[in-house]
């Protein structure tokens, strides 16, 4: 065992370990109500992270992760052993392509949803592929423009470098991991508000849709149900409440939430 990793070892315990994950748990479960709830319009204050959403939200996640998992196996078997400018520029760009694939899993057509993620990713192609076409005019073959441009990068300090270099590669993974499961924990929750179709109607006048329970207080919002839209107004009802609750389980979603209305309206 080297110095570094006894280093490491020293204080990675189990209780640390245990404590960690409990809190990445929690995290994640609270980025997918945050985007559940950003989607539905309710403010973020309210949320309460329990048991049971710790549950939906991490099987929502994990069941995302099946499909990149295995075209991350494949990528990696195909370039493994191999070197080179372009297995460089493909294992840099395999993260990036396989957050647009779960977004894709998220989203489907929804092409308003997928623009960030897929503007990066086409800036990164053109940067790691076509740029050196550009900047290194004067090198013969591709493959030697590539090559010019890695030397001409390595010249330089990045700031993924610098981490790695003041603290390590193993907790610069680990947070690039957090950022990007933080993301696709929000994009499960807005994707789950999106598609949602089966809503508990209460009958009333105007109809009251029930969008989520936190503590006790459930939230409902009225709706219409001719242009399947939200009201940005909210009504509280606590369950435990002694005269009770009618609401009936109907297919009215997906349901979106009206625009927002200025001053001027």
């Amino acid at each position: 065992m080297t110095e570094e990793q006894a280093r490491h070892a020293a204080w990675v315990t189990p209780t640390l370990v245990v404590a960690a994950t409990t809190g990445f748990a929690y995290m994640l479960a609270f980025s997918y109500e945050a985007g559940l709830c950003r989607s539905y319009g309710i403010p973020l204050e309210l949320i309460s992270v329990s048991i049971t959403v710790m549950g939906i939200s991490l099987v929502s996640i994990l069941s995302l992760l099946i499909l990149p998992f295995c075209i991350a196996s494949l990528i990696y078997m195909a370039v493994q052993g191999e070197s080179g400018p372009v297995v460089r520029r493909i294992r840099i760009l395999t993260p990036l392509l396989l957050l647009f694939i779960v977004d894709i899993q998220l989203f489907g057509r929804r092409w308003r949803e997928l623009a960030i993620v897929a503007a990066l990713v086409c800036f990164f192609v053109f940067l790691e592929f076509l740029l050196p076409l550009l900047t290194q005019r004067g090198k013969g073959t591709y493959l030697q423009k590539l090559r010019a441009r890695d030397e001409h990068d390595n010249k330089m300090l990045w700031l993924p470098d610098w981490a790695v270099h003041r603290f390590g590669l193993e907790p610069v993974t680990l947070f690039f991991v957090a950022v990007i499961a933080i993301i696709v924990s929000i994009g499960a929750g807005r994707s789950t508000a999106l598609r949602k179709e089966m809503y508990l109607i209460r009958q009333t006048n105007p109809e009251e849709v029930l969008l989520k329970t936190y503590q006790g207080l459930m939230i409902c919002a009225p709706f219409d149900r001719e242009t399947r839209t939200l009201k940005r107004s909210f009504r509280f009802l606590k369950v435990n409440s002694e005269q009770g609750e009618e609401f009936v389980l109907e297919k009215v979603g997906p349901l979106a939430m009206e625009p927002l209305r200025t001053p001027d309206d």
